[in-house]
């Protein structure tokens, strides 16, 4: 995982993450972190699936526990380029029906948001 480029969109700071192949229990704790810190220092983060392979259910508890953690700052979080496995993967874990929606009428691309 990594941090790329820094974009000013809307007057707003966004920063750019591309993760990792494996986003699982194993890497939990530097996901963790990473969403963390780019929190603090942006006013919208987008991550980029683009070169993520596997997943597990600890991935999707943290991705939306940075979703509810973005809301109560104020902030936002975009993905892209998300895995069909990961979308089905969110879809099983029943996250999908709870009080936010990771799909957007774009096939690779959804924002983080409240219904």
């Amino acid at each position: 995982m990594k941090r790329t480029k820094k974009n000013n969109i809307n007057n707003e700071s966004t920063k750019e993450v591309m993760l990792g192949e494996s986003l699982t229990i194993w890497n939990a704790a530097k996901i963790k972190e990473l969403l963390l810190a780019e929190l603090s220092n942006s006013e919208s983060i987008i991550l980029n699936f683009d070169k993520s392979e596997e997943y597990d259910f600890s991935f999707v508890q943290l991705l939306f526990s940075a979703l509810k953690s973005s809301e109560i700052q104020g902030k936002k979080i975009t993905i892209q380029n998300i895995q069909p496995e990961l979308r089905n993967l969110i879809e099983e874990s029943g996250f999908a029906n709870i009080n936010y929606s990771v799909f957007s009428s774009k096939k690779s691309e959804g924002i983080l948001c409240q219904k």
